[in-house]
């Protein structure tokens, strides 16, 4: 495009120096010189070439079928159908101003010599300012104003000229006609329409592009040559302006219509390009008939997963509560073992009719681990058939399918066999051998019992890590008094060295009862520990941990800024609750973490300038500030997707997540003409291209330039314990020192 713009300066100064001296069949000489030359360069850059160019099956094969596929496609889309009909007024605006002007310059310059002169010089002139605005404006004024504003710049400017022509049309007025034809048109309003071409698909890209100029583009030309026929030869230019002034409201109108398709085309361009979990599905689906609830359930039967045989039961619970009983019960003869021993628990829970002569059947295919789950939920629930059988239970030789019965007979209704079933547990808690501890410990934790408890708590200190596990669930979900045991415990706990300690710690911490424990620093250790599925449990449980009205949660929120992983969760834990005027709490937020990013990577581009980039300390300390700067951002966006649910914002924060710098680019943009948060928006484009490519900000760090040790100083008290640390680090280093 530069190189355009110089070659049309050239010209113009050509046309200015020798236009005084040469004929207007010269100049067109010369004009046909450098034509054919550039058809030679092109000739010699595509020489070896292909003649034909082979096209994929399925493409448009001719201008034809391009055109007639760019007119299907303007049906769905009201993007393309708006921008046809601009381009349509465009080119009409275009001829009308070309007649007047032209005809105002004529009258002006009688002489050829003069005119030719005059409009190579003008263009010369007119050129370089574009070439200038281009180079050095443009882009920092559609990053300041909006491409939507941006686009109302040309049509602005044309009705100020068809205005003024309407009143007088004079050479001042002409010229500023010019000047929006030869500037403003192909230096603002051209690369503007580039880009809202970018809003559409990129295989129909080339089909609008087809449309507009293999039939827009005609029409237009044929309308305005109809137009200014019509024209009586010796009407007052003035009325002709009148004319184009009508059709310049017109398109200043039609680029209002634009803009609103435009930002619709987006949200629809990146939701096709970006996978966002849609929470309302389940809503929408509303509740399930008795049919389609035992069709659901039937989908149970074709996987092996038990977390997607989990997902099926929960989806049947949530949308036929009625119906999801019988229907889980329809097919669990049919499941295999395994899944039998994880759906079990929850048909006994919804109790259908007849359920247990079916678990019964269903035991006695020879699962051990399904026979003793079954045992002790059948005897829960005093099933006769199972009753008869306790006796040989409780003296069987497997260990677990005598725990199973035991602690079935301490739940059921069947008094008399509840002293046996007490010496049973106490005799294989207290036993030497390993396997009658866990055994016995794997059935209490599937159904606690109080009573055991001081046989239980030794086994929180245990070095085996599975007893340890069962003896925190069981320990946390009977009675507590001792507020000292449950902190030290947890504390204990949290620190094993086995991940199912952990995750066991955080699970029984989101049961204690105790008020003023520090739950917050228990769930944060969970979020931020190495292995997943202690990650997972604290998720899980955080619900639990979360403050109780207003006032906590802004003090909670407040204290813990720089804790992402659990300011995260509280997020979503707030948008989730019932606590009233949660845009209240957030909004302050969001502008903290905003205006620390912004510390954060003023901090890290003054670094980069402190003339100490070879210093390793500080390369570190700046990779830190801007990882953490992304993590404000990061909680920005989570607090907007918490405060507005709307498929949009859920787009936008895909889009804004994603590596695709492309698709980042249109996002941000659909961001920023999002209703309520454009300005929000806009603050997090500067921010993410100054994280992202090292953008100027403009503006001064925490203490001012240079000021290294109040910058370590903030990093520290301001900063995350990561970049504490590394603060601490670079202030202590002999380098930094010097």
């Amino acid at each position: 495009m530069a190189i355009f713009r110089l070659g049309a300066i050239l010209g113009g100064v050509f046309l200015g120096v020798a236009g005084s001296g040469m004929a207007t069949e010269d100049a067109a000489l010369v004009w046909t010189v450098c034509l054919m030359a550039a058809l030679g360069l092109v000739a010699w850059r595509h020489r070896g070439e292909p003649i034909h160019c082979p096209i994929k099956r399925g493409h448009a094969t001719t201008p034809v079928q391009m055109v007639r596929e760019g007119l299907m496609f303007s049906r769905q889309s009201r993007l393309v159908r708006i921008t046809a009909l601009g381009v349509f007024l465009l080119v009409l605006l275009l001829s009308v101003q070309e007649y007047l002007v032209g005809s105002i310059f004529a009258q002006r310059y009688p002489d050829e010599h003069q005119l030719t002169a005059f409009f190579g010089w003008f263009s010369a002139i007119i050129n370089t300012c574009v070439l200038v605005i281009q180079l050095f404006l443009f882009g920092r004024l559609l990053r300041r104003f909006g491409l939507k504003t941006m686009n109302l710049v040309y049509p602005l400017t044309t009705l100020l000229s068809f205005g003024l022509m309407t009143i007088s049309a004079g050479f001042l007025t002409a010229v500023l006609g010019r000047i929006n034809a030869v500037g403003v048109l192909p230096g603002v309003r051209n690369t503007v329409a580039g880009f809202f071409f970018h809003a559409l698909p990129g295989y129909m890209q080339g089909r609008a592009h087809a449309l507009i100029a293999g039939l827009v583009l005609p029409l237009g030309l044929l309308a305005s040559a109809l137009f200014l026929w019509l024209v009586p030869q010796d009407a007052p230019l003035e009325w002709v302006a009148g004319g184009g002034f009508v059709f310049a409201i017109a398109l200043f109108w039609v680029k209002l219509k634009k803009n609103a398709a435009f930002a619709d085309s987006l949200v629809e361009l990146v939701s096709q390009s970006v996978f966002t979990k849609d929470g309302d599905t389940v809503a929408e689906l509303g509740s399930l008939n008795q049919a389609a609830a035992f069709q659901l359930a039937g989908h149970m039967r074709q996987t092996d997963s038990s977390s997607l045989m989990l997902n099926y039961a929960d989806m049947l619970e949530s949308l036929a509560p009625e119906h999801a009983g019988a229907a889980m019960l329809e097919i669990y003869p049919d499941l295999p073992p395994k899944l039998q021993d994880q759906l079990l628990l929850r048909i006994a829970r919804l109790a259908p009719p007849g359920w247990e002569g079916v678990a019964w059947e269903a035991a006695q295919h020879g699962d051990s681990h399904l026979a003793e789950t079954t045992a002790r939920i059948l005897l829960t629930a005093g099933f006769p058939t199972a009753t008869a059988h306790t006796k040989a239970w409780l003296e069987a030789a497997s260990p677990r399918l005598r725990s199973a019965a035991a602690v079935g007979c301490l739940h059921g209704d069947a008094t008399e066999f509840k002293p046996k079933a007490r010496e049973t547990l106490q005799a294989l808690l207290q036993s030497q051998h390993q396997d009658d501890r866990l055994a016995a410990l794997g059935a209490l934790a599937a159904m606690p019992h109080e009573d055991f408890l001081p046989l239980i708590r030794p086994m929180l200190v245990d070095e085996n890590a599975k007893m340890r596990t069962f003896a925190l669930d069981i320990w946390s979900r009977c009675p507590q008094v001792a507020v000292d045991e449950a902190l030290e415990m947890i504390d204990r706990a949290q620190s094993s060295p086995s991940h199912k300690v952990r995750a066991a710690a955080i699970r029984a911490a989101a049961r204690l009862p105790f008020p003023d424990m520090p739950v917050l620093d228990w769930l944060s250790c969970a979020l931020r520990d190495t292995d997943y599925r202690v990650r997972g449990a604290g998720q899980e449980c955080a619900k639990a941990f979360m403050p109780k009205h207003r006032d906590a949660w802004v003090k909670a929120l407040e204290q813990r800024g720089t804790d992402f992983d659990l300011q995260s969760v509280m997020i979503v834990e707030l948008a989730a609750s019932g606590i009233k005027g949660k845009p209240g709490i957030l909004k302050p937020v969001s502008d903290w973490h905003v205006g620390n990013a912004r510390k954060k990577l003023l901090i890290r581009e003054h670094l980069a300038e402190s003339g100490m980039r070879d210093s390793p300390e500080l390369l570190l300390l700046m990779q830190v500030l801007r990882e953490e700067a992304r993590r404000h951002l990061d909680v920005v966006l989570h607090i907007l997707g918490c405060m507005d649910q709307g498929r949009q914002m859920s787009y936008i924060r895909a889009g804004l997540a994603s590596g695709n710098r492309h698709l980042w680019a249109q996002t941000m943009e659909t961001a920023i003409q999002h209703k309520t948060e454009g300005r929000l928006f806009r603050e997090l484009a500067i921010l993410f291209e100054a994280e992202r490519d090292g953008a100027d900000l403009g503006g001064e760090p925490p203490g001012g330039k240079m000021a290294l040790t109040t910058w370590m100083e903030w990093c520290q008290e301001c900063g995350s314990e990561w970049l504490a640390e590394c603060a601490r680090y670079c202030h202590g280093s002999k380098r930094f020192a010097s």
